[in-house]
């Protein structure tokens, strides 16, 4: 998903905030469970690296470049439970020198406290949407955008596993404060 503008709500004072440095760019984010860390994709600018941004939801101090890869378009960031990653799709034109453009996707992981990015499960013309991490971060699961199914991704080695041809819509579970809709 892309955000075109973040904001921070005060639900006392029924009103919204902007954040600190707010880009106002259709760009991805997303926020921990917990609300205590945010992170922002920054699309490139000129020959900029693109960059993902990380901090508290009032200020984001944390860069971490991403690595010299042709993809300037991205999408779906998720953060893990933890805030220690981060991962993101992709997306970059190819194929105009042979007259068949194509799109090709991958996923990126951001290790936060590393402050390093590297790419996961790509090239290829699959797109992925990474819903939520597993195995002590190890794993994403993930649904095919433009291929139906649900899929599992290793980190460590970018091996995609279709668990099912069906998409995943998410889980029922209890807490404190009822049932909710994952």
């Amino acid at each position: 998903m892309t955000y075109t503008h973040l904001s921070e709500y005060h639900i006392g004072e029924r009103a919204a905030y902007p954040l600190p440095g707010e880009p106002l760019c259709p760009c991805a984010a997303a926020i921990t469970p917990d609300g205590r860390l945010l992170a922002r994709w920054r699309r490139p600018t000129g020959r900029d690296p693109s960059r993902c941004t990380c901090g508290s939801p009032n200020q984001l101090d944390l860069r971490v470049a991403a690595p010299a890869l042709p993809y300037r378009m991205a999408g779906d960031l998720l953060l893990s439970d933890s805030g220690a990653l981060a991962i993101y799709a992709v997306a970059a034109g190819v194929g105009p020198e042979t007259g068949q453009f194509q799109e090709q996707y991958a996923l990126v992981v951001v290790d936060i406290a590393g402050q390093t990015q590297r790419l996961v499960a790509g090239p290829n013309p699959v797109r992925y949407r990474p819903l939520a991490f597993l195995d002590d971060d190890g794993t994403v699961l993930a649904v095919g955008v433009n291929q139906p199914g649900t899929f599992k991704i290793d980190l460590a080695t970018g091996a995609v596993l279709r668990i099912s041809a069906d998409e995943y819509l998410g889980a029922i579970v209890s807490s404190e404060a009822g049932l909710l809709v994952e």
